[in-house]
């Protein structure tokens, strides 16, 4: 995983370049908080988070999520616009 918000609120997240993530079989930090480490972004218990112009650059095979979101969560914008996936 390559950013966390847990316990967050009114975070902007942006012009942010996430590089050759999950490249590798991720190990199993935060499983025991219930964090899946196959998740590049990874959000929740968080409010008022803002996503824009962020970039994951060659996500590897080892990856299942661009950005995961879990409850409880509110006010969530931009998952699916301000993270592109490239290469």
């Amino acid at each position: 995983m390559n950013l966390n918000l847990t316990n967050a609120s009114n975070v902007v997240v942006t012009g942010n370049k996430f590089l050759r993530t999950h490249l590798d079989t991720p190990n199993n930090n935060g499983a025991d908080k219930g964090i899946d480490a196959k998740s590049v972004i990874w959000v929740k218990n968080a409010m008022n988070v803002t996503f824009t112009t962020n970039t994951i650059d060659r996500m590897g095979p080892f990856s299942s999520f661009a950005v995961n979101v879990q409850p409880p969560t509110s006010g969530i914008n931009g998952v699916n616009t301000g993270v592109t996936v490239v290469n």
